[in-house]
């Protein structure tokens, strides 16, 4: 079998058998290892293999890999995976003092009546032991305290409404035995999902007295969820029933606060006495944003650390709508977002370490895992070392939009755990859009995660992406072609045609800008670079800049604003900003990255589309039959004529393709001076006989009714070619299924012809003619 047939659904969504893996990262470097990490049900073999292409249409060259080396055998096992964002706390006796205790905290729950959620604990959930705050299986507020025989818990009379702040008190005062919990609305024009002017009785008051006194748990106190048990032997704390929604600022005393304190501090007026703890979630926040993990505790030294990347840098109660960036305001966005389907690591065992040796030649290969009838392939990129001779061509691999559509389920129609539903007679766009990969990963969080086009159960889009799971779209086989298989007919071509090259990543360019990219002649991207950070896009004008040149191969690319985590590089954020062609919108006040800082979005609204660095940017959403080029008056220019050097038909360029039927075709790239494509740029071709289907995107469509690719001449591909003074120069086929028809006829083809040509000419020393 290829690719993911046979891989388990996770039972209960932590634990993962079968056959399945992932690397520790996406680019491995020559003369270094990666880890794999698998989750097998007993042993396994493992050998090294170099994908040469996964696309298994029958009409292109079909899937070629070729075997490198044996690995081995290896003992497998299960791997568990804590799904959920919250904040660990190292264990303190403090944190249970035998004088009584005050918890106060802001709560903003978003899925109320999802069952029992942590908001925050100091608690083990097998011997009921310590105590909590919690949201139970009715969407009450409870607060609960155990001595491991006997528990004693109050709950509010109402349940929580959702998207509404709350502020939230709990006592207990082992002097009288007294249990009591508060809650008071904190509702403003902006902070919750309704104002001041709707009815709302957020104000709340149970108690009861009880013989039961809480003891120490052993556990690590969590904000948003609760310890299932003390630490095992792995020092690992295992979390359940993680919170949704926002949680800020949680503070807890060695007493209990009297009834007229207890006011005050629900109303925001503490005691001037030092607490135990106070955790101040904005507390990291500066002017490069809050990428970090660690939580701080200004009133003392217990110190946290986020688990599976909660949204930092969020509105809190405090939120008064006029400033939307938290680095302006950091005292309104002190709250957390939790969502009990997100992580960023498996975080699951290692299971081998590969050596790659310094003689292996750059490309895309993989760990291939083998046990009885199961088979996977772990993928990963080898790119060149430091100080190794290079290629005169790059192919840069979109590592950023792989990790986006990962696993991406969102639009799945079916509900979870339906494996055996028949997919064969679904067809959109010419091709089936549900397979066996989508049953499996739909709704099931863990381990597969969700990609930036799903949503989180609560609704809000999923802005953070790990490479740190097993990634079913880059296995061999997917099909539609999309993204990662189409990328790999671009190898096998340049195999085919017996052009060297080497791999590079999105991530080895963020790290290491145009001093990389300088080390070729030429650097191509395939067919969808649509999410990139501001230190990718500085390194290709760079590049440009300096004599570099390029081929932008594909579609929709330069498009969110991205960013890579300073702690973690295998997490990836992005934010959609409140427009553009996406698939969910920001929450108020939520647009600006929080690895980073920086405002979130198309690039198009920070003044930096595509059209200023590869010529063309994204103009169309066109997810229909493709189509084809004609050629413009510029194409005959001496200048550019060698461009179209052997192609047969030029009155239908690229009128073929593989999934698609035609060159231009899925999402369009346009030429628009007016937007800033270099005024010296030369258009070479434009597609025509789009079908309505193809829409312009939001952010040139306005209020306009004339947006679809029958009326609207917006709607097209350009393909376009510019120098730069520095003796570089660009060109674009601005179309995604560029390179699904490359593949047509084994690449015997128009589309092929004007690639190789483009290529070559790029990696050859001699100048090119200046286009001025």
């Amino acid at each position: 079998m290829i690719g993911n047939e046979g891989a388990p659904v996770p039972v209960g969504n932590v634990v993962t058998g079968g056959l399945v893996g992932y690397t520790d990262r996406p680019n491995v470097a020559q003369g270094t290892s990666v880890r794999v990490h698998v989750a097998a049900d007993g042993e396994f073999d493992a050998a090294l293999v170099r994908f040469r292409n996964v696309n298994p249409d029958p009409e292109g060259a079909g899937v070629v890999i070729d075997e490198v080396r044996d690995l081995g055998t290896f003992t497998g096992r299960p791997q568990r995976t804590q799904a959920g964002s919250y904040v660990e706390i190292a264990g303190d006796p403090a944190f249970v003092p035998t004088g009584g205790l005050t918890l106060h905290t802001w709560v903003y729950a978003t899925l109320p009546d999802r069952g029992r959620q942590g908001v925050v604990s100091c608690w083990a959930d097998d011997s009921s032991t310590g105590w909590a705050l919690s949201v139970d299986a009715d969407g009450r507020l409870e607060w609960a305290v155990g001595d491991g025989r006997d528990v004693a818990r109050v709950r509010t009379a109402a349940p929580l409404f959702t998207r509404v702040w709350y502020s939230v008190l709990a006592t207990f005062d082992p002097a009288t035995g007294a249990l009591a919990l508060r809650t008071t609305g904190v509702v403003n024009g902006y902070n919750s999902r309704f104002g001041p002017v709707t009815p709302f009785d957020g104000d709340d008051h149970v108690h009861a007295v009880t013989t039961v006194r809480p003891a120490d748990p052993g556990t690590s106190l969590i904000v948003g969820g609760i310890a299932e048990a003390a630490p095992g032997h792995d020092g690992r704390t295992w979390v359940t029933s993680t919170f949704n929604g926002k949680i800020e600022a949680p503070r807890l005393y060695a007493r209990a606060l009297d009834d007229v304190e207890a006011a005050d501090a629900l109303a925001g007026t503490f005691p001037a006495e030092t607490p135990v703890a106070r955790w101040d979630f904005a507390a990291e926040i500066g002017p490069d944003g809050v990428g970090t993990d660690r939580i701080t505790d200004v009133a003392g030294d217990h110190h946290g650390v986020c688990v599976n990347q909660p949204f930092r840098g969020c509105t809190g109660h405090g939120w008064r709508g006029r400033d939307d960036n938290y680095r302006l305001a950091p005292d309104q966005y002190g709250a957390l977002w939790f969502h009990d389907d997100s992580f960023d690591d498996c975080r699951w065992d290692a299971s081998l370490t590969v050596d790659i040796p310094l003689d292996l030649p750059s490309g895309v290969y993989a760990v291939r895992l083998r046990a009885g009838d199961r088979e996977d392939h772990v993928p990963f990129f080898v790119v060149p070392s430091t100080g190794a001779s290079r290629a005169r061509v790059a192919v840069l691999m979109s590592t950023y939009t792989y990790m986006a559509y990962g696993n991406e389920s969102g639009h799945n129609p079916f509900p979870a755990g339906s494996t055996g539903v028949d997919t064969s007679e679904l067809v959109w766009a010419g091709f089936r859009p549900v397979y066996d990969r989508d049953v499996v990963v739909h709704g099931h969080p863990a381990p597969w995660g969700l990609s930036t086009y799903d949503c989180h159960a609560d609704g809000e889009g999923a802005a953070f992406v790990t490479w740190r799971r097993p990634l079913l779209t880059l296995r061999p086989g997917v099909m539609p072609a999309w993204n990662f298989p189409a990328d790999m007919q671009l190898a096998h071509f340049l195999d085919t045609e017996g052009i060297d090259y080497d791999v590079i990543t999105d991530h080895d360019v963020h790290t290491e800008g145009a001093d990389l990219l300088g080390q070729y002649a030429a650097v191509c991207t395939v067919s969808h670079p649509e999410y990139t950070t501001d230190r990718f896009n500085d390194a290709w004008e760079t590049y440009l800049a300096r004599g570099g040149r390029g081929l932008y191969l594909g579609g929709n690319g330069m498009y969110w604003v991205s960013a890579e985590h300073p702690e973690k590089p295998w997490v990836m954020e992005m934010r959609r900003g409140l427009g553009g062609d996406g698939g969910w919108i920001d929450a108020p006040g939520e647009s600006y990255l929080t690895c980073t800082g920086e405002h979130s979005g198309p690039w198009r609204f920070r003044g930096r589309a595509g059209f200023k660095i590869w010529g063309t940017s994204y103009c169309s959403h066109a997810l229909e039959q493709g189509s084809y080029y004609v050629p413009m008056p510029d194409a005959t220019d001496e200048r550019v004529s060698w461009i179209l050097d052997g192609v047969r038909d030029r009155d239908r360029i690229g009128d073929f393709g593989l999934e698609y039927g035609g060159a231009a075709g899925v999402e369009l790239d346009r030429y628009d001076i007016a937007q800033g494509t270099p005024p010296h740029t030369m258009l070479l071709a434009s597609s025509v006989d789009h079908g309505p289907y193809a829409i312009a995107v939001p952010e040139d469509s306005g209020a306009d009714t004339e947006t679809q690719g029958d009326r609207a001449y917006s709607v097209r591909a350009d393909i376009t070619y510019f120098t730069t003074p520095g003796g570089g120069a660009m060109f674009a086929s601005s179309s995604i299924s560029w390179l699904h028809s490359i593949a047509t006829d084994g690449y015997d083809n128009d589309v092929a012809r004007i690639t190789a040509n483009v290529v070559r000419r790029f990696a050859e020393k001699e100048p090119l003619p200046p286009v001025v």
